[in-house]
C-alpha cells in the first residue's frame, strides 16, 4: 500500500512540474549598441556593416535604394498551471543602403513587455 501511494505521489508530482515550465526563445544574435554608434549616415560603407553585424535577416529593395533587415529577440514565457508570463528584449536595427553607402538606418532596443494570460 505504501508502495502505491509514493508511486501515486511521484505521478501527481510529474504531472504538476511538467505544467510549469520556461521555454526560451531566441532570435538573432544580440545587436551591440557601440557597434551602432560607430555608423555615419552618407559615411559607412555596405561592407562595413557586413563586417560589424554580418548578413541581414531581410533584404528588401525600396526604389533605388535596399534595406537591410537585423532583429534580436530573447524571450521567457513562464507557464504556470492557470496563467503565462512573457518577458523578454527586443533589438531592431534598419539600414538604408543606396550606392554600397549607408543613406539612413534607424535603431532601436526595447524590453519586450510584460504580457500576462491564462495557459488555457
Amino acid at each position: 500500500m505504501l508502495k502505491k501511494n509514493a508511486l501515486c505521489m511521484i505521478a501527481l508530482s510529474a504531472i504538476f512540474f511538467s505544467a510549469c515550465f520556461t521555454p526560451k526563445a531566441v532570435i538573432g544574435v544580440p545587436l551591440d549598441k557601440e557597434k551602432v554608434d560607430l555608423i555615419v549616415k552618407n559615411q559607412t560603407t555596405e561592407a562595413e556593416i557586413l563586417e560589424m553585424f554580418g548578413e541581414p535577416v531581410n533584404k528588401v529593395m525600396m526604389g533605388d535604394q535596399v534595406q537591410w533587415m537585423y532583429i534580436y529577440q530573447d524571450s521567457n514565457v513562464k507557464m504556470g498551471l492557470a496563467s503565462s508570463t512573457t518577458k523578454g528584449r527586443y533589438q531592431k536595427l534598419d539600414v538604408q543602403i543606396k550606392d554600397g553607402v549607408v543613406t539612413n538606418f534607424v535603431y532601436g532596443d526595447s524590453p519586450m513587455p510584460t504580457m500576462k494570460g491564462s495557459a488555457w
